[in-house]
């Protein structure tokens, strides 16, 4: 016993290692482990094993108290004496004494609740009765239950020894009709043959002789070791059934939790804004590389002609990305608000589903997804797109400064000296403006690249970071209900067995 006792004293203490986890991440409250750890508590340092006497009327069940006690505490009597569950107090156990198995219904139901509470089930009978049918069905019940039990053939009147035998061996052989292996009835139930009142005056008298004949010494050593076996077993099989229904509760609960599901949203929705996010600043780039090709090839339809016209050309040529780039940004920016919106969606529908769970808190940085996406990136998007619609020219970065190299480069082609060869001169100032214009048009695209990956970057990065931290946080918060519930199986590892 004190080895089971170490034994549940190390599933208290678990559960105290663990219990501030499963309040805090509301697994669990505070009053079902409370609960559990007092229900072990007290099995294991109060525990008093309880025997009820049942039986049939008038076969000595009050006699057979008395003698246990060794003091006339039961009434006895030739009508029936009991009709509430009388209680004594035997050596360290306590005994209810019982209306009998024949007793009206409301007595019965009476009995039934003690009944569940025993340990040990004393059914009396004598040797008047052991032909009755009905009694081998409440004791075949016994059986069912899996309650320790001793079948006591009270002697009220003197039988032979032969007799006695026999009058035993008819109770198995009855218990036999009942659907028991004869051996295996032998080794659930035990069946004594006493004379409760030879016992009874025995202790009471201190007649040592009469009692040792009553057949009384060998039951009271079988009742005890019954006690102390069953008394085990009912210990470890109520913290067992406590211990198991717990780590159910807390299973379950941990199960809903793990949000698996919204993770692998967010996952699929980082995956697709980032490969959008790709998509966008290639197209954007596309639209800038398409324009200056047509630029550049413009620029050299046009390079012998007026100064001033290349520059507004040049000039033209940049609103014109500007005005594509800007309208395309407002296109892609409204598309990254509709899939925030559908991800949103999603969650509100899997949410009132009970397939996902989240956690709620008035703080903004305990708030969930579902709160993140309806308010703060909705509220971002709106002012990032109000300020895109705002300023008339956001790639006003380009600036138009590196057009006044050509200019003058090519006002001082167009003024050479005239002492140099005309076909010189024209191959030079050929090479010159080629030159020129390629590198304006690189300087132009490389303007665009960097507003366009600034600006790009600005608008996807904050939301994929901050999916990306949600996720982070959903996989430690996942790994933590783990690590709990690892913690909580290690109650029903190595529990003591019945």
């Amino acid at each position: 016993m004190k080895n089971i006792i170490e034994q549940y004293k190390s599933k208290i203490a678990i559960l105290q290692n663990v219990e501030s986890e499963l309040v805090g991440h509301q697994i669990c409250d505070q009053e079902k482990i409370t609960h559990l750890k007092n229900t072990l508590q007290d099995k294991i340092e109060n525990f008093k094993p309880k025997m009820m006497v049942y039986g049939v009327y008038n076969s000595g069940k009050s006699t057979l108290i008395n003698a246990l006690v060794g003091n006339e505490v039961a009434k006895t009597g030739d009508t029936p004496e009991t009709k509430q569950v009388q209680s004594y107090k035997y050596n360290d156990f306590e005994i209810f004494d019982t209306p009998g198995v024949n007793a009206p219904e409301e007595d019965q139901k009476i009995a039934d609740d003690y009944y569940k509470q025993c340990e040990l089930i004393l059914f009396v009978m004598s040797n008047e009765n052991v032909e009755q049918t009905f009694l081998y069905e409440k004791i075949k019940k016994i059986i069912d239950d899996k309650k320790s039990a001793i079948i006591i053939l009270n002697k009220k009147q003197n039988v032979s020894d032969e007799d006695d035998i026999k009058q035993r061996e008819v109770i198995y052989l009855n218990l036999e009709k009942f659907g028991f292996d004869k051996e295996d009835a032998k080794e659930k139930i035990s069946v004594y043959s006493v004379n409760a009142l030879s016992a009874f005056k025995g202790k009471s008298e201190n007649k040592n002789l009469l009692y040792e004949n009553s057949g009384f010494y060998e039951l009271e050593n079988k009742i005890k070791d019954l006690f102390y076996s069953s008394g085990e077993k009912e210990i470890i099989q109520l913290c067992n059934k406590n211990i198991n229904e717990f780590i159910d509760d807390v299973n379950i609960s941990i199960d809903k939790k793990l949000d698996d599901k919204s993770i692998e949203i967010i996952e699929n929705f980082i995956s697709n804004t980032q490969r959008e996010k790709e998509v966008v600043k290639h197209e954007l780039l596309g639209i800038v590389n398409e324009k200056c090709s047509k630029l550049e090839n413009e620029l050299y339809d046009k390079s012998e002609g007026n100064v001033a016209l290349l520059e507004d050309v040049i000039k033209q040529s940049i609103d014109e990305i500007k005005q594509k780039l800007e309208n395309t940004m407002k296109e892609k920016v409204e598309n990254l608000k509709k899939n925030i919106e559908n991800i949103n969606y999603t969650f509100d529908k899997l949410s009132k589903c009970g397939e996902i769970k989240f956690n709620t808190s008035d703080s903004d940085e305990d708030a969930g997804i579902a709160d993140f996406l309806k308010n703060d990136a909705k509220k971002w998007l709106s002012g990032l797109e109000l300020a895109l619609i705002a300023i008339p020219h956001p790639y006003a970065k380009v600036a138009l400064s590196f057009i006044k190299p050509l200019n003058i480069l090519l006002s001082a082609i167009f003024s050479d000296n005239e002492a140099e060869s005309q076909n010189e001169k024209n191959k030079a100032k050929q090479m010159h403006i080629i030159n020129e214009i390629k590198n304006t048009i690189l300087r132009i695209k490389d303007n665009f690249t960097k507003a366009i990956t600034e600006q790009v970057d600005d608008i996807y990065n904050p939301i994929i970071n901050s999916k990306l931290s949600e996720k982070l946080n959903a996989e430690e918060l996942n790994a933590k209900l783990l690590d709990i519930k690892n913690r909580i199986g290690e109650l029903n590892q190595k529990l003591p067995t019945a």
